[in-house]
């Protein structure tokens, strides 16, 4: 049964049986994440190398597609996708975990999905005290 918010609804009934579950709140504020002050926030091909990932990761194991996968996908070369999972990882979002068999790299998101919490937490307090004030002035 098809109901008005479902992914069947948004997309189609033949292109809801192939999706990726992303968080809107990835989605609105990927821009906004800094591992500092100094730094610059991800960009959006970062963000896209990250939807890709969770694209992979079907449970709570660490994704694991290949660098040429992912370069295919995105068209990108395989140079541009390890530039950009360097900068994940070097930012603290990605862990990457060799694999000890020769086989592809394993991704652990958990570094991303902190940083996300610990902002939704901030944008939770603000508006919390924006409630507070408004309440005051009333």
């Amino acid at each position: 049964m098809q109901t008005k918010n479902s992914i069947e609804a948004r997309w189609t009934k033949r292109l809801a049986t192939q999706f990726c579950p992303v968080s809107s709140y990835f989605l609105n504020n990927y821009h906004r994440l800094k591992p500092n002050p100094a730094a610059r926030a991800l960009n959006s091909t970062e963000a896209m190398v990250i939807i890709h990932l969770v694209d992979h990761k079907w449970d709570d194991r660490a994704p694991f597609p290949t660098v040429r996968t992912l370069a295919t996908r995105m068209s990108l070369s395989v140079r541009g996708v390890r530039n950009a999972l360097q900068t994940l990882e070097s930012n603290g979002y990605v862990r990457r975990e060799a694999s000890a068999t020769g086989g592809p790299n394993r991704y652990h998101l958990q570094g991303l999905f902190e940083a996300l919490e610990r902002l939704m937490a901030t944008d939770v307090a603000a508006q919390e005290v924006a409630v507070a004030q408004t309440t005051e002035a009333a």
